[in-house]
């Protein structure tokens, strides 16, 4: 088990709300928590037993599940910190 720390940058209340919830369904996810946010910004704790590769996917496939373009995201993974940010 790996906890990660996601930072969501620019994405809609309403998007990350639905996004966490999704999230914490997903297969291999076993807990996902709110450690800090702001008007702009929300840092996430996600453990999860999935390996780095699956961990992007199921948080892209998330994303576009809650309406977010990710054409328009910027996604940076560095060992457990990931950081999403919407361009737009």
């Amino acid at each position: 088990l790996t906890t990660y720390n996601l930072k969501m940058i620019r994405i809609k209340t309403v998007q990350a709300i639905r996004f966490k919830k999704r999230l914490a369904g997903y297969r291999g996810i076993k807990e996902i928590s709110t450690i800090s946010s702001r008007s702009s910004e929300r840092t996430l704790a996600l453990n999860a037993s999935l390996k780095p590769g699956l961990i992007e996917e199921a948080i892209l496939e998330t994303l576009m599940d809650v309406g977010v373009n990710v054409d328009e995201i910027r996604f940076e993974m560095s060992g457990t910190n990931i950081e999403i940010e919407n361009l737009r």
